[in-house]
């Protein structure tokens, strides 16, 4: 279910309720392609499911990221062309810590001389697939020029979303989605539009389902 931070209801300009619920179904069956794509990869089944769906201001969501575990991965990529914009995907530290152990134990890779440089890669490649997965979901149901940049690693997602918070004003909204690979690893995947770019964003889709 779609949750609509209260401040943000009455706003003339916010997409509607209809509209958004039009979304999180885009982004549920984006979940769970995201679950496919990660069974391939681990060589074994990992069910995702969209746990969360929030629309809210970039202020609340800054609050949100500092009170979460500040022991963290996370990657970010650039949204070009009709529209613009941010896409952040975090996890905690302790679901880093078990994909790599699921990584190396499925593809019996037990002792590594660069052991590190396994586990980086492997953390790397699910960040990029997650990331590329989710993307194309969007860009398969709304058909207008715009374009992703490859997924970089960020080593702390809090100090980059502070530093973007300067550019943003203090009403300016975000999505932030919550993803459970089951039974109990948790990511969270930001998007955050650059200027009337959500309206623009939520106008093709309307259409287009």
């Amino acid at each position: 279910m779609v949750l609509v931070e209260e401040s943000l209801q009455n706003k003339t300009d916010q997409p509607t309720k209809d509209a958004l619920f039009k979304l999180e179904s885009l982004y549920r069956k984006g979940a769970h392609l995201i679950g496919e794509k990660l069974s391939l990869f681990y060589l074994r089944e990992l069910k995702t499911d969209l746990s969360g769906f929030f629309f809210l201001p970039f202020p609340w969501l800054m609050r949100q990221i500092e009170q979460m575990n500040p022991v963290e991965q996370g990657a970010h990529a650039r949204i070009f062309g009709d529209i613009k914009g941010e896409l952040y995907l975090r996890f905690p530290g302790e679901t880093g810590t078990e994909l790599v152990r699921l990584g190396m134990k499925n593809w019996g890779i037990k002792r590594a001389f660069f052991t590190k440089n396994v586990q980086e890669s492997i953390l790397t490649e699910t960040m990029n697939l997650l990331i590329n997965t989710f993307w194309f979901t969007l860009q398969e149901k709304i058909p207008i020029r715009w374009s992703l940049t490859p997924p970089v690693s960020v080593p702390s997602l809090a100090r980059s979303l502070r530093l973007a918070s300067k550019i943003y004003s203090p009403d300016h909204s975000v999505l932030f989605a919550e993803i459970l690979i089951q039974p109990n690893l948790k990511m969270e995947l930001i998007f955050i539009p650059l200027e009337d770019a959500l309206s623009s964003f939520l106008y093709n889709l309307q259409n287009e389902l």
